[in-house]
């Protein structure tokens, strides 16, 4: 996961350098913190993946970029407690003690902007970044906000990272609309999913 997100990360930057004048990055984060399972008979903890974000956000920032965090509502972003866990962290858990720091103490991170707000600023910012993490598969799926962000970016040529399950958000867009028809995404997968849940179910029991 930390060889993905260096890759998507590297190549905004690379990207963003053709906008040097403006330093401003949007990070869009899920405000979600529950997902019903088996049509709302069981209800998980959810929310980011702490890693999707923090690592995507570390790289931007060491290079030199500014970030604005967006939410749905403006509401703080839940962090998915699975996403604390050593296994995603392995050989950089020096970082996952940063990571943890700056969700606590992070002026930015703690006080988002609402969507519409961003919106109103999409201008300003030369490139999205969206982290992953299932919350968003409940709250920003069903955004109005979304596809209008998606589609500027688009557009304008500017740089968008979408991390883990954010491509979904792509179908957000109207057919007709669609920038990214023909386009080929790679994303998480069913079966994938299905392994992630299971583990998740039996560290439970």
């Amino acid at each position: 996961m930390k060889n993905i997100i260096s890759i998507i990360t590297l190549a905004m930057i690379t990207n963003l350098s053709l906008y040097s004048q403006n330093r401003k990055i949007l990070f869009v984060l899920s405000a979600a913190n529950t997902l019903e399972l088996n049509k709302g008979q069981k209800l998980r903890q959810t929310g980011v993946f702490l890693n999707e974000l923090y690592l995507a956000y570390k790289s931007v920032s060491e290079n030199g970029y500014t970030v604005d965090f967006a939410t749905p509502n403006g509401v703080v972003a839940t962090i998915d407690e699975e996403s604390t866990n050593d296994k995603y962290w392995k050989e950089i858990l020096e970082i996952k003690k940063e990571s943890l720091e700056f969700i606590k103490k992070d002026n930015s991170f703690n006080n988002p902007i609402t969507l519409e707000n961003a919106i109103e600023n999409q201008a300003n910012y030369i490139g999205v970044i969206i982290p992953g993490g299932q919350g968003l598969m409940i709250d920003l799926i069903e955004d109005k906000n979304i596809p209008i962000l998606l589609n500027h970016f688009a557009k304008e040529n500017k740089p968008t990272g979408l991390i883990c399950h954010a491509p979904s958000l792509i179908l957000t867009i109207a057919a007709e609309e669609n920038p990214y028809i023909g386009y080929k995404v790679n994303s998480v997968s069913p079966l994938e999913e299905f392994v992630i849940e299971k583990i998740h179910n039996e560290r439970k029991t």
